[in-house]
């Protein structure tokens, strides 16, 4: 049986906190959004974290973005909180895959891989500090 190769580049955490998620147009696709979708903040819950992006699950994605939020047209601003933290942790980020969960009982209907494209060096290295003393190693499967 051949091993599956592991693509992360850096250790991740498991981390279970709400964050809230709002839209950043990168241009050419205000047909696909309206005003109150710039307003509205959606909620998340992240699943792991590394200090070059998130895991999400969420239900707060229009099915119509998915290929502008994978094209990067459309960007997604983050909040959250790291248990050991005070401040909250700010970034922007683009979509870099998203898995649609079906079945009875799925309380979230996307899972969404999230690649940091702005990140204060300070949040950056909180997020390395954070994985690095929680985080699960690189792994070969």
């Amino acid at each position: 049986m051949e091993k599956e190769v592991e693509r992360r580049r850096n250790i991740r955490a498991p981390i279970d906190v709400y964050m809230h998620i709002a839209v950043v147009e990168r241009g050419g696709v205000s047909f696909l959004l309206r005003a109150d979708d710039f307003l509205k903040l959606r909620i998340g819950e992240v699943k792991n974290v590394s200090s070059h992006g998130v895991c999400v699950l969420t239900n707060d994605f229009e099915k119509k973005w998915l290929p502008a939020l994978l094209a990067g047209r459309i960007q997604i601003a983050l909040q959250f909180k790291v248990y050991s933290y005070k401040d909250p942790i700010n970034a922007i980020g683009k979509v870099a895959w998203v898995k649609e969960n079906e079945g009875i009982g799925v309380r979230y209907r996307y899972t969404v891989g999230i690649e940091f494209v702005d990140i204060s060096l300070a949040d950056q290295e909180r997020l390395r500090h954070f994985c690095l003393q929680r985080g699960v190693k690189k792994r070969e499967v």
